[in-house]
């Protein structure tokens, strides 16, 4: 399960990886213990580490420490924007540069270059992996 959590002074935001839903209110505690900023689940879906380490990639330029990520700048705010409106591979499609605003249903678009594959590993097959 993928997790977006940000501080509610609206300045960081962290992704995340956990097994599963059951899992999730422990890392909250964990993170909440270790942090002076009250914290607030954004978003969920559900994910590999494959996943979050490319959603780590696509955000590099706007990290703080580990898996924080400054929430203020324009790019993670959109990020987030997209995320909560077509999902998180949608929203990791637009941070990596596709301009795809015809997709009907982004949450499950699949590109018709690769059939069977959907917008991560479209992305990790036209970079090799890397950002």
């Amino acid at each position: 399960m993928i997790y977006l959590v940000r501080t509610m002074d609206n300045r960081r935001l962290k992704v995340g990886y956990t097994r599963s839903e059951k899992t999730i209110k422990h890392r909250m505690f964990a993170l909440q213990n270790g942090n002076p900023c009250r914290l607030e689940i954004l978003f969920t879906c559900s994910g590999c580490r494959t996943l979050e380490k490319s959603i780590h990639r696509a955000l590099i330029k706007n990290r703080t420490s580990g898996e924080w990520f400054d929430l203020t700048t324009e790019h993670v705010f959109y990020f987030v924007k997209n995320a909560l409106k077509g999902g998180i591979h949608y929203a990791l499609a637009v941070a990596n540069g596709y301009n795809w605003k015809y997709i009907e249903d982004p949450k499950n678009y699949c590109d018709p270059r690769w059939p069977g594959t959907n917008i991560v590993q479209l992305f990790e097959n036209e970079t090799g992996g890397k950002n």
